[in-house]
């Protein structure tokens, strides 16, 4: 299930956007021969606790509204280039301050209002107030100062030149979408629960713990969709929902287990869905820095080295996943492919040298405490790496808890050693995962306390090569940075990549025209139907 790695910088971030809502889509009368116009979805990823655009950043609100809201642009179904949406047409300054977007009118929102470059405006500025939007964007835009000149053309001010700015905009995974002026101001806090967008899909109901409705647009931009509705379930266990699936209670399921993968690419009946882009989603362990024990670089490489993440990435992901060598995915733009099989690969001798060397060569006086949430892989994952911190003398108490909790205290930064959490990479865009995790001056984003001591020179050292990388707008020259940010980043080992997975769907095979997102979400837009 291997991809062919992206080439063209032009699409910078996660393959999948808003790739399938194109101009002239068709409607309900264009439906496939089956008659079938409602699509039963299901997720395992956990329901959010609303449906605020840009508070709430995980993969149950991505599969929520993801057909609900649109962003300025989207990307061509395999990444490759940044194509117009909401936003027609856009060009650079001179100097790479200003970026001109030139609206395309007659968008409608559901709630009937026309889409006016101060809807936009007014969006922008409230990227700036949540740290999702704000850290994805890389800080780089003036979020406050956004001209206006008419009601179709939008200038977007920027801080500092940013080579990503306009795919980090086209991608849902960003969260950079356009929202009502109006709505936002008369909904209030209702707006969470029900969301006022621009996409072929509009709110229709939301049962909480059990799913959530959406219903055709008619005023679609693009055409009315050729689906009625969507059905999104939230099932908690996989392997339920792969039954349900198999006997007709499902038409897709998001999150499929591998086993179940294999037995759906046996299936006539079923095909499997993955990313046109890359791997992002990123397995790893985490360290706290700012403990003593795990603020040497050689204790954290040691544990890199003890670590066979080949066995755990046949473990977890036989069918979906790649061992990881670097920070960025091996299928990714910018990966430095002379790491493969020899970045910090499984060692034991000299992982117990650097232990050694770094002042502990029978382990540490005190067990470390790792968090972790319950997803089965995470937890495969941690017994495994129990086994292999206890052949340096280093004890492991696990504490397993809901991962919005262990949020909770990972951003306090105390009580816990190390943790295990998934951070998104771009399908090629080397800043988008980077510096929304490993950038020293943000210190605390993406509800995660970031995994690096800021005041060292090393910090530093990296925090300036992410700021070069950003800068630049020649595509070799910022291949050479992104090699460059590599090295430093497995020289400091700032966490540990075990594995990367391909995102993967299971679907009956008469749906058509679906797309996964990079980051596991599927993308259901007005070409969707069933042959």
């Amino acid at each position: 299930m291997k991809k062919a790695r992206l080439q063209k910088l032009s699409a910078l971030v996660l393959a999948a956007a808003l790739a399938l809502t194109g101009c002239g889509g068709g409607g309900g009368e264009q439906q496939g021969s089956s008659g079938k116009t409602n699509l039963v979805m299901s997720t395992s990823v956990g329901e959010p606790g609303n449906l605020h655009p840009y508070a709430t950043n995980n993969a149950g609100v991505k599969n929520s509204i993801g057909s609900v809201y649109e962003c300025l642009f989207k990307l061509a179904e395999d990444g490759s280039e940044v194509l117009p949406g909401i936003g027609e047409s856009w060009e650079w300054s001179d100097d790479y301050m200003q970026l001109t977007v030139h609206l395309r009118q007659g968008v409608k929102f559901h709630n009937g209002e026309e889409l006016k470059a101060s809807d936009v405006a007014f969006s922008i500025n409230q990227w700036g107030e949540f740290s999702t939007p704000r850290a994805s964007l890389n800080d780089s835009l003036d979020f406050e100062n956004v001209e206006t000149p008419d009601d179709y053309t939008v200038v977007i001010n920027m801080v500092t030149p940013d080579s990503s700015v306009v795919a980090n905009m086209a991608s849902i995974q960003c969260h950079t979408f356009i929202v009502s002026e109006k709505a936002w101001n008369e909904l209030g806090d209702q707006m969470q629960y029900e969301p006022v967008g621009t996409g072929p899909f509009a709110f229709d109901e939301w049962v909480q713990g059990d799913h959530l409705s959406l219903k055709r647009f008619d005023d679609y931009w693009g055409g009315p969709a050729k689906l009625e509705s969507i059905t999104l379930r939230y099932i908690e266990e996989q392997s339920q929902a792969y039954i349900e699936l198999e006997t007709g209670g499902l038409d897709c399921t998001m999150e499929a287990l591998s086993t179940d993968i294999q037995r759906a690419e046996e299936n006539e009946n079923l095909q499997v869905i993955t990313s046109e882009g890359t791997s992002v989603r990123m397995n790893a362990l985490n360290f706290n820095c700012a403990v003593p024990e795990l603020s040497d670089a050689r204790v954290r490489q040691a544990i890199g080295y003890a670590i066979d993440k080949e066995a755990i990435q046949n473990t977890i992901w036989p069918v979906e996943g790649e061992v990881a060598y670097s920070v960025l995915p091996v299928d990714g733009w910018g990966y430095d492919e002379s790491l493969t099989g020899t970045a910090n690969g499984y060692d034991l001798e000299k992982a117990k040298q650097l232990m050694a060397e770094a002042g502990y060569p029978n382990g540490f006086d005190r067990p470390l405490t790792l968090l972790t949430d319950s997803r089965d892989y995470h937890v495969s994952s941690v017994e495994m790496i129990q086994n292999a911190l206890g052949q340096l003398g280093i004890q492991v108490e696990v504490s397993t808890i809901e991962l919005t909790a262990q949020k909770e205290i990972m951003v306090t930064g105390e009580g816990y050693d190390l943790y295990m959490l998934d951070y998104v990479c771009s399908a090629t865009d080397p800043l988008f995962g980077v510096y929304r995790s490993f950038y020293p001056p943000y210190g605390i984003t993406n509800s995660s306390q970031y995994l690096m001591n800021a005041n060292t020179e090393q910090a530093t050292e990296f925090a300036a090569i992410l700021d070069e990388i950003k800068a630049e707008f020649d595509e070799t020259a910022k291949l050479e940075l992104t090699k460059e940010m590599q090295t430093l980043f497995l020289e400091e080992m700032y966490c540990v990549p075990l594995c990367s997975q391909t995102p993967t769907a299971v679907a009956v095979q008469n749906l058509k025209n679906v797309q996964m997102f990079g980051n596991g979400t599927l993308y259901i837009g007005n070409e969707t139907y069933f042959e």
